[in-house]
Order: structure tokens, then sequence, then C-alpha cells
């Protein structure tokens, strides 16, 4: 290519400027390779101009197509996203209504049948004589959603017991209600 352009590019290693003379061969050194630079650059852009052009036009062929698709994908992301937020926000609304609904029916649920204890005695009979125990009733309410017990409501006063309904329920049904557990336990009071 440099003997295609005609340019020639002298060695200007180890050139110094010491007086008037070496002045002016520098300085006419560095018009050449000006001149050269010049019309490598010309040259190049002759080259380059064209291509330059044509991808500044292809570029400007597409550009409006890549905006409408760009603004399309945006336009298209944020419904999903919209859609997918109101989705969960209508999930945790629903969860939170049925944890709602579970807890009120468990507080009217404890406060028609619910009992901690009731303590009996009662005798039984053997061939040795007469035993006496007595039998402790222990009903212990929990929430159906969480598990836990909820013998903190009865300390607070904030449910009413009522065994006689309790105890009526489970005779007629001959189920215990959901969430409610009886335990019994027997202790011997006296020995004769």
């Amino acid at each position: 290519m440099q003997q295609e352009l005609s340019i020639t590019i002298p060695d200007t290693q180890g050139v110094e400027v010491k007086d008037a003379q070496s002045l002016a061969l520098a300085t006419s050194t560095l018009s050449t390779l000006n001149k050269s630079l010049d019309t490598l650059t010309a040259h190049k852009e002759a080259k380059t101009k064209p291509i330059n052009e044509a991808l500044k036009k292809i570029r400007e062929d597409y550009r409006p197509l890549e905006q409408q698709l760009t603004q399309a994908i945006t336009e298209t992301k944020q419904a999903i996203l919209k859609y997918t937020q109101e989705q969960a926000k209508i999930t945790q609304e629903q969860e939170k209504r049925i944890l709602e609904d579970k807890r009120t029916t468990l507080t009217i649920k404890i406060q028609q049948l619910a009992e901690i204890e009731q303590t009996a005695t009662d005798k039984v009979t053997t061939d040795n004589g007469a035993i006496s125990f007595t039998t402790t009733k222990k009903y212990t309410i929990s929430d159906p959603v969480t598990g836990e017990a909820l013998a903190g409501l009865w300390r607070a006063n904030l449910i009413t017991l009522d065994v006689t309904a309790l105890k009526a329920h489970i005779k007629a049904t001959g189920t215990t209600p959901e969430g409610i557990t009886i335990t019994e336990e027997q202790t011997l009071r006296n020995y004769r």
C-alpha cells in the first residue's frame, strides 16, 4: 500500500536538531510526513466513507423497527409484572381471609364449648373393698392453623367455658370438636 500511495517514510530515529541547517532539514521532513499522513487519511476515508455511510443508513433503516420492538417488549414486561403483582396481592388477601375465618370459627367454638379442667371423684368397688380416686379431665384447645394451645385466653378471661355444652356435643355426636383434645388422668385418693 505504501508504494501504491507513493509514500516514503524517512528514517527519523536519531534525528537531532543542533543548528539552523538541521532545523531546516527536520522541518522539511516533518512537512513530508504530514503530507504523507494526509494522503493516507484521504485514501482511507475514500474507502471507508462509503462503508460508514452505508452502515449509517442501514442503522437508520433498522432503528424505527428496533425502537418499536423495544417498546413492545417493555410494555409486555410491564403488563406481565402488573398481573403477577395483582395475583400475588389477591392470593395474600385470600390467605389472610382464610386465616381470619379459621380464627373466628375457632373463637366461636372455644366460647361455646371450651373448658380447661374439670375434676370429678368416682369410686370403684373391688373384691378387697373400695378404692377412691380422682379423675381429672383436661380439655386443651388448639389453634387449628398454628397448632398452639390457647390456654392464655382462659387466663385472660377472654373466653367463657361451657362444660355442659361440650359434654352434650361429645355425647350427641360421638366426636370431639376440631381443635379440642381431651386427656384423662387418674390419681389414687385414698385406700381402705
